[in-house]
């Protein structure tokens, strides 16, 4: 915790916010790896306060896994219902 004349320069605590969980998942991952990583999202969404946030990075080649066409639409959709967020690297 950081002292009252050094406040915490993480924007999200500045705002009020309850930091929440970044689960990132990078490198060639398949459709099981995605599903597996999109479970433990969903379990830590079940454990966690409704005041923590969920979000899900995926990064590299898995980002193809995310497209409306793809063998997980279904689950990746679920997810999002979910309320959770998930985020594609740009760059991937």
């Amino acid at each position: 915790m950081a002292p009252a004349d050094n406040p915490p320069s993480n924007p999200v605590a500045t705002a009020g916010n309850q930091a929440g969980l970044l689960i990132h998942a990078a490198g060639q991952i398949d459709e099981d790896a995605l599903l597996a990583v999109l479970r433990s999202a969903a379990n830590a969404v079940a454990a966690l306060p409704p005041n923590k946030t969920v979000e899900v990075l995926i990064q590299g080649p898995g980002v193809k896994l995310l497209v409306a066409d793809s063998s997980t639409h279904a689950a990746v959709d679920e997810f999002l219902r979910a309320g959770t967020r998930l985020l594609a690297c740009t760059n991937s």
